[in-house]
């Protein structure tokens, strides 16, 4: 054992570079994760069951999000640099002691891209001000950004269908659109488990239909290509339907309850 921390209810946890936040109603921490050691504790306000509760990081920012709104924080310290509180008109900026002056859209920096209930937002980095958004229906929990595209998967009610989007991460035009599980429901089936070697790889916990006499699939995870969506390769497992499994390195491990490692598609 390299260090160990008590707290009053097992945590959340997050990754964020050299460190690891840890949640628990009512509380966020950030550890050293090497050696455990805390750098900072701070109020974490709201319903844990808040489906627009969000924790993103991205580079040296920190954004909370909630039905309140959605708060940036300096990485290293928790500082507060910009708030925003949700109104019936969209989003209203906040005054912050000691953060950023504001000075137009230009302003800002990079952008923080983070999963809003069932919207895709894109906010500067700098000063929380939105860029773009984008519906993604009834989203799967994790939006992963790399190579200059934002990848999100959601259950689109109007398509009878689960989908995978490639969204350009800079304008949040759609680079590509692949409907991979057909089916009614209210629920996401996929989730978005990692990029590698140039293909997206996801799960889907739910078959879904196949072909015109609507053949029943098990489920399954698909390795999608970046560029154009296609599916790559493919492997069938019922076991996949629980949806612990997590992609390490070039492996699928599965939980169930013994722990099984097999070669991605």
């Amino acid at each position: 054992m390299r260090w160990w921390r008590d707290w009053p209810a097992a945590p959340r946890l997050y990754p964020a570079g050299e460190l690891l936040l840890a949640a628990v109603p009512g509380r966020l921490a950030a550890l050293r994760a090497d050696s455990g050691e805390e750098l900072w504790v701070r109020p974490l306000d709201g319903d844990p069951a808040d489906p627009a509760r969000s924790l993103t990081v991205a580079a040296d920012r920190l954004v909370l999000g909630d039905a309140a709104g959605r708060r940036g924080l300096r990485l290293r310290d928790a500082a507060p640099l910009w708030a925003w509180a949700r109104s019936g008109e969209g989003f209203t900026a906040l005054e912050v002691p000691g953060g950023p002056a504001r000075t137009g859209p230009g302003f800002g920096g990079g952008l923080v891209h983070l999963l809003d209930a069932g919207t895709v937002r894109a906010v500067r980095g700098g000063t929380g001000e939105e860029v773009w958004s984008f519906a993604a229906g009834v989203p799967a929990p994790r939006l992963l950004v790399t190579g200059g595209a934002a990848y999100v998967a959601g259950l689109r009610r109007d398509q009878g269908a689960d989908v995978v989007w490639a969204l350009d991460a800079r304008s949040g035009a759609v680079l590509w659109q692949r409907p991979l599980v057909r089916r009614e429901g209210t629920d996401p089936a996929l989730g978005l488990l990692g990029v590698r070697a140039g293909g997206l790889t996801v799960l889907a916990s739910l078959g879904g239909r196949r072909g015109l006499l609507g053949k029943a699939l098990p489920p399954y995870v698909a390795v999608l290509d970046l560029k154009t969506g296609k599916v790559r390769g493919q492997w069938e497992e019922p076991a996949l339907g629980a949806g612990n499994v997590l992609l390490a390195g070039e492996l699928l491990v599965l939980a169930r309850p013994e722990l099984a490692a097999y070669a991605r598609p």
